[in-house]
């Protein structure tokens, strides 16, 4: 059975999420920057709903720093 409904959440701590969520995502190689300009991870929800965390990072940017990071005070893994 196949769930037509896709769920995104926008997170700074992506990495701390990816680490609760191991042997759950779907891909091999974890949280990543993807070509759209986002560092996150897909995993399977509820109902086998397709769930996807991540967060904004610069275009072109080969870190996972996070533009307008709304936690700047804070430690924040996806920052610079």
């Amino acid at each position: 059975m196949s769930n037509p409904f896709r769920l995104y959440f926008r997170r700074p701590d992506v990495d701390a999420l990816a680490e609760a969520c191991v042997g759950r995502m779907l891909e091999k190689e974890g949280s990543s920057i993807r070509s759209w300009s986002t560092y996150e991870f897909a995993l399977n929800g509820p109902d086998c709903a397709f769930v996807r965390i991540g967060w904004s990072v610069r275009k072109g940017s080969t870190k996972k720093a996070a533009e307008g990071c709304p936690c700047a005070a804070l430690s924040c893994p996806v920052r610079d």
